[in-house]
């Protein structure tokens, strides 16, 4: 706070002038002392680091990239969210070191030129949005931690296009028959199999849970608890001629033990389709029955929740019935206006 002048101010004199006289009267007088400046203090001496000391300073560095991309993956919600996620991982990985690039910390435009490298490979849109999705999560979670600075690769990148009809092989209806009448003469629980996930349209996965123990009445017949791809249970129907079926056979894996209960009814219907001659995969039977419901009139949302999509257009993506021309809306609204005109 600037205190009020006590001196005195000749004739016509400012204040300010008066102060500024007075400050030059003391300095010639000795009696205002200069601060003495901070004298500047000349940084240590860098120390080059040891072989030794580098070593430790990156294996501790690679420990804790390697515990945080683990924890990362525990807290996804299902196994195999964490095995696919782990692979897109592992593939960016491999990709950055084939091209002389830092995966760790990936420059701009590094994302763009590897989602071009996967679709010039062939791959499909939600394949390379999936693997997008995974390797940025892993990123973000790494600079969460204060491990990486290379920032987003796929900042400027647009999402993949993902196609409206699915890339996997659709199944006709003589095609499903045939696999039948061969599941059915192999025996062996191949016809159970097949009637899960044709009929219930179960994931591979959800049809090798379905055993004598997770079977139970309901006021709507027999239903089976299955953990769904979501992580969590659902309730699925078992029709008539799906429990007949296994009243002879038996559940499809009921007392199995052995490797993945998945890839196990991949071999199963591996087994069917060589007898049948058909190349067939269990997910066929899945879009097989989207595509057999829609066809019939069961409603599209009906249909969406007895498969368990979270969204509409993927229950869209696995109805063959919609690229059928007879089945176009121009018929329908033909019939109403010509119901109008008469």
């Amino acid at each position: 706070m600037v205190t009020k002048w006590a001196g005195v101010r000749e004739p016509g004199q400012t204040e300010a002038g008066a102060r500024q006289q007075e400050y030059r009267r003391r300095k010639a007088a000795g009696e205002v002392i200069a601060k003495p400046l901070p004298q500047f203090c000349e940084p240590p001496p860098v120390v080059p680091l040891t072989d030794g000391e580098r070593g430790e300073l990156i294996d501790r560095h690679s420990e804790q990239v390697q515990t945080t991309l683990v924890a990362w993956l525990i807290r996804q919600p299902t196994q195999n969210t964490r095995v696919t996620y782990r692979a897109a991982w592992q593939a960016w990985c491999k990709w950055c070191v084939d091209h002389g690039e830092n995966w760790f910390e990936p420059r701009a435009g590094l994302g763009a030129a590897w989602l071009a490298d996967m679709e010039r490979a062939g791959l499909s849109g939600s394949t390379r949005r999936l693997r997008m999705v995974a390797v940025r999560g892993a990123i973000f979670e790494l600079m969460l931690e204060g491990l990486s600075v290379g920032g987003d690769p796929f900042a400027r990148c647009r999402q993949p296009k993902v196609d409206d009809v699915s890339a996997t092989v659709p199944l006709t209806d003589d095609e499903v028959h045939s696999a039948l009448r061969a599941a059915t003469e192999l025996g062996g629980r191949h016809r159970t199999l097949l009637l899960l996930l044709g009929v219930v349209g179960l994931r591979a996965s959800e049809a090798a849970q379905v055993v004598e123990c997770t079977v139970r009445e309901s006021p709507w017949g027999p239903v089976a608890s299955v953990l769904s791809k979501g992580g969590g249970h659902k309730l699925v129907p078992l029709p008539p001629l799906v429990v007949e079926a296994a009243a002879v056979d038996g559940w499809p894996l009921e007392g199995y033990v052995g490797g993945r209960p998945r890839d196990r009814v991949a071999y199963m219907v591996r087994r069917v389709g060589e007898r049948a001659g058909v190349r067939l995969h269990p997910h066929q039977f899945r879009h097989w029955h989207a595509t057999v419901a829609l066809r019939e009139g069961v409603p599209l949302e009906r249909v969406q929740d007895s498969m368990g999509h979270s969204d509409p257009a993927t229950t869209q993506r696995y109805n063959r019935a919609r690229v059928v021309i007879e089945g176009h809306s121009a018929f329908t609204v033909q019939r109403f206006v010509e119901g109008e005109q008469t």
